[in-house]
C-alpha cells in the first residue's frame, strides 16, 4: 500500500487532491514528499486544542474562562474536542467546573441520562454496528418506530450523526464505548439475540464473514455453519483463516 501511495502521490495532476486517513505512521517517504511540497501531514497535534484554543471554543459557545480553567480543561481532556464538549454541557447545567468525574461518568451524567428508557434500549439494540442505515435500525429494532426514534436523537444529541452521502448513521466513539459497555450489562440470553439477530441481517444482504462473527458470539454454531457454507470458503483465507480455525 506504501509502494503505491507513493507512486500515486508523485504522479497526481494539481487539480486532483487524495486524503488519507489512517492509525498508523504515514509513508517512509513523507518527509522528502513533504519538502516537495507533494503532501501535508495533519498530525494529533494539529488535532488537540492547546489552553488558548479551549479558551476561543468556549468563547464561541457562550462561555468565559479564566487562565486557570484554560489549564485544568487542557490537563483534564488533553485538547480532546469531545471531552471538552460534554464537560461544557455539564457546566452549563451545574455552573462549576468539576474535576471528579471521569469521560464515562460526564457521557452517563449529561447524555445518557436525559434519554427515555425507550431510547436506552433502542441504542443497546443498535450498537452492535459501528455505522447502520435505517434498514437496519429497524430490522434489529422490534417496533415499528426506529425512523422516529432516530431523528429524535439525532436533533437532541451531537454524539450520533447521519450521514447524507452514504444515509447511515455513526455513533461518535465516546458515546458507542459507553452505550456497548451498557449493553454488556444486559443477560447473556438477551445478548444472545441481538447478536444472532446481527447475523441474520449480515446473512440478507450476503456479508457471511460478518454474519459468521455475530452467530460466533450468539454461540449459534448451526447458523454459523450455514454461513461459513455460503461464504464458499473465502474466510479461511487470508486475514480471517485463524479466526475461522479457533
Amino acid at each position: 500500500v506504501d509502494k503505491f501511495l507513493d507512486v500515486l502521490i508523485r504522479s497526481l495532476p494539481k487539480q486532483l487532491h487524495l486524503i488519507v486517513i489512517t492509525r498508523t505512521a504515514f509513508l517512509e517517504s513523507a518527509v522528502e514528499l513533504r519538502v516537495k511540497k507533494l503532501i501535508n501531514l495533519v498530525g494529533m497535534q494539529e488535532l488537540k486544542f492547546l489552553p488558548e484554543d479551549i479558551s476561543e471554543y468556549y468563547r464561541l459557545c457562550g462561555v468565559k474562562i479564566s487562565k486557570h480553567e484554560q489549564e485544568m480543561l487542557y490537563a483534564r481532556s488533553e485538547g480532546w474536542i469531545s471531552a471538552l464538549y460534554l464537560i461544557m454541557l455539564n457546566y452549563l447545567e451545574s455552573g462549576v467546573f468539576t474535576t471528579n468525574k471521569d469521560i464515562p461518568e460526564l457521557v452517563r451524567h449529561v447524555v445518557y441520562s436525559r434519554l427515555s428508557d425507550e431510547l436506552k434500549s433502542f441504542l443497546n439494540h443498535v450498537c452492535i454496528f459501528y455505522v447502520f442505515c435505517p434498514k437496519q435500525a429497524q430490522y434489529m429494532w422490534p417496533d415499528n418506530n426506529a425512523l422516529e426514534l432516530l431523528d429524535e436523537l439525532i436533533k437532541n444529541n451531537a454524539f450520533i450523526t447521519w450521514d447524507k452521502i452514504s444515509g447511515e448513521f455513526h455513533l461518535h466513539n465516546i458515546f458507542s464505548s459507553f452505550i456497548r459497555e451498557e449493553f454488556d450489562l444486559l443477560s447473556e440470553e438477551k445478548k444472545k439475540a441481538l447478536w444472532q439477530r446481527a447475523g441474520h441481517w449480515h446473512m440478507s444482504i450476503d456479508e457471511y464473514v460478518a454474519a459468521m462473527e455475530c452467530f460466533y458470539k450468539a454461540e449459534d454454531f448451526d447458523n454459523l455453519l450455514h454461513a461459513f457454507e455460503k461464504d464458499r470458503s473465502y474466510a479461511t483465507l487470508g486475514q480471517y483463516k485463524e479466526k475461522m480455525i479457533r
